[in-house]
């Protein structure tokens, strides 16, 4: 009883204050109030998280919101690898089946994370449960959604062709302050980005050797993502909507299965 008084007693209570956040004012940086009086002990990292990540995802998702998992292994992520590989398979529509699990690919990330908030576009009707999807062209739709996912892409759009950029710089940034995007997330991004520009996205993961790296094998742009090629350079090849045409022309006169409308076929 005696430690609650006297001087000994006003210590105690303002650390159990502080524990507690009660009656507490924050400051921040020139002497600016970060918060006054919280209602509990993670509102002021909340505020804080909230002011320097202004462009993180802001709605709920188990996976896309995991910056710093425990063991991250695109590998051994059969779900990931499966929502990625569904998006780089750019010669055909993104199809979901919505009878599969919640924890398969398409359901947590194609429909839950890209369908539901407006970044991929059913094409046509249902068949069965499957539906078929593309990417939406206009990244302002999801701007205010996935403000990472629209930057990347509106970057990208900037590099002229001959133009080489390094890549892993532009994601790292992604992970820093206002993004704050995890291993999920920059997987996810990245595989997007490939179905946005198909053919015309061309990757090179060693700058020492000819040819560019395959953009449709998950592996490959899983660890692009994730900064295990960190001298990754990344280009564009234009190709006019006559190419595109001309490619598709000739992908339906040798192929026993006309391509779906809207697709867009390889080279």
């Amino acid at each position: 009883e005696n430690q609650k008084t006297g001087y000994f007693g006003v210590l105690i209570n303002a650390r159990s204050a502080y524990i507690s956040s009660a009656n507490l004012y924050w400051l921040r940086e020139g002497g600016k109030t970060h918060l006054s009086e919280p209602t509990n002990e993670y509102e002021p990292a909340d505020v804080l998280a909230n002011r320097l990540y202004k462009k993180r995802i802001e709605f709920a998702h188990e996976y896309l919101n995991k910056v710093h998992p425990k063991s991250f292994s695109g590998a051994r992520d059969s779900s990931l690898r499966e929502a990625i590989t569904e998006l780089i398979s750019i010669n055909r529509p993104v199809r979901i089946d919505t009878n599969q699990a919640q924890n398969r690919g398409e359901i947590r990330y194609l429909q839950q994370a890209l369908a539901n908030h407006g970044v991929l576009v059913q094409t046509g009707d249902y068949s069965s449960s499957i539906a078929e999807y593309a990417i939406e062209n206009k990244v302002e739709k999801y701007q205010e959604k996935y403000p990472a996912l629209a930057d990347l892409i509106t970057l990208l759009k900037k590099i002229k062709p001959g133009e080489t950029l390094v890549f892993w710089e532009t994601l790292e940034k992604l992970i820093k302050s206002p993004y704050g995007l995890g291993p999920y997330a920059l997987s996810v991004f990245l595989a997007c980005a490939v179905r946005y520009f198909g053919d015309e996205l061309r990757l090179k993961i060693n700058n020492t050797q000819p040819g560019y790296s395959p953009t449709d094998d998950p592996d490959v742009i899983i660890d692009v993502a994730t900064g295990k090629y960190q001298l990754c350079s990344v280009e564009r090849r234009a190709i006019n909507p006559a190419t595109t045409k001309f490619i598709n022309g000739i992908y339906n006169e040798f192929s026993t299965t006309p391509a779906k409308a809207g697709s867009q076929q390889t080279l």
